[in-house]
């Protein structure tokens, strides 16, 4: 089936596993092509959303676009692989660890906002929804994320010996939380993680894993895409840097204030499961002057120099 796709038809020489259902296929020819199993495929297949036929088509329509996805080669629907160009093994997870290259970060908001902006004039890929990744779906979820950011917020106060400031930090959070509700989403990919932005040294960013399209807000996706998690090898100050020149890349004033409220709920979901590993420092890094925000730093600041711990101020400044 490779030969039969990919151009020129050369033999397959060699066949190794580079993730969980994908892998690397060396050609006779010198090439390398990735072949992934779509292991839910079958369970979408001849859907509006099916997600081998979307994965092929929306890659092909955004390379034409100008935007830096891989080749599509071709599908195998009997046996669920999809055949797309290789661009190497450095994602952005892995630039995190290194030194990062001065302007990647604002090269990947980049290459997301034309993403974004290329499915959003091409009003077709709206029916190709995947499900859960609906309007009303996103609706239902980030209904849910006002009680966990609670939750995470208690942890912390109760670690901090703070809980005196729950309630007004409380009123200020869902004052935030009905802000983000209120904001339009855009359509783009539902998986957005460092290991799915490839960074190859000297080269043009690029996104991978574009099948299963949904609504959410830029600056949710642009944050997750660009936050190593769980990962005691990406310095304090490292996460910081990012985070400056993740806000620095936003387009609008208004898209750094959404960033930055997203910030807050995305380090509290973090802390309503450890507040420790959480990196709540950050949360005293201005990312906007929005108010609200304001304030609750300086809630934040004065509820952390309550403990024996260091404060928000001591971490961040070193």
């Amino acid at each position: 089936m490779t030969s039969s796709i990919v151009p020129g038809r050369p033999d397959v020489r060699e066949l190794s596993s580079i993730a969980l259902d994908v892998w690397l296929l060396r050609l006779s020819d010198g090439s390398r092509v990735v072949a992934k199993h779509q292991f839910f495929g079958l369970l979408t297949r001849g859907k509006n959303f099916d997600l081998l036929q979307v994965e092929f088509e929306v890659n092909r329509a955004l390379r034409q676009a100008g935007c830096h996805v891989p080749v599509p080669f071709g599908i195998d629907p009997e046996g669920q692989f999809i055949f797309m160009e290789y661009l190497g093994d450095r994602t952005f997870l892995d630039v995190c660890f290194g030194q990062m290259p001065l302007g990647c970060v604002s090269r990947v908001i980049a290459e997301l906002l034309l993403i974004e902006e290329t499915l959003a004039t091409q009003p077709n890929w709206q029916n190709r929804v995947v499900l859960g990744g609906h309007h009303e779906d996103l609706t239902d979820r980030w209904r849910a994320v006002e009680e966990v950011a609670l939750e995470g917020l208690g942890k912390t106060l109760r670690i901090w010996d703070a809980m005196s400031c729950f309630d007004r930090l409380a009123t200020s959070l869902r004052t935030l939380h009905g802000l983000l509700a209120a904001r339009p989403a855009t359509l783009g990919t539902t998986d957005y993680q460092p290991r799915n932005v490839m960074c190859p040294a000297g080269q043009r960013i690029a996104f991978l894993e574009l099948g299963k399209l949904g609504w959410d807000w830029t600056e949710r996706r642009a944050l997750q895409y660009t936050s190593p998690l769980d990962c005691a090898r990406v310095s304090l100050t490292s996460k910081q840097s990012i985070l400056g020149e993740l806000g620095a890349a936003m387009p609008s004033s208004e898209s750094r204030c959404a960033l930055d409220m997203h910030h807050l709920f995305f380090r509290l979901i973090l802390a309503a499961r450890d507040p420790i590993s959480a990196d709540l420092e950050l949360l005293q890094f201005p990312l906007s002057d929005e108010p609200t925000m304001m304030t609750i730093r300086r809630h934040l600041r004065e509820a952390s120099g309550r403990g024996t711990h260091p404060t928000f101020g001591d971490l961040i400044d070193g």
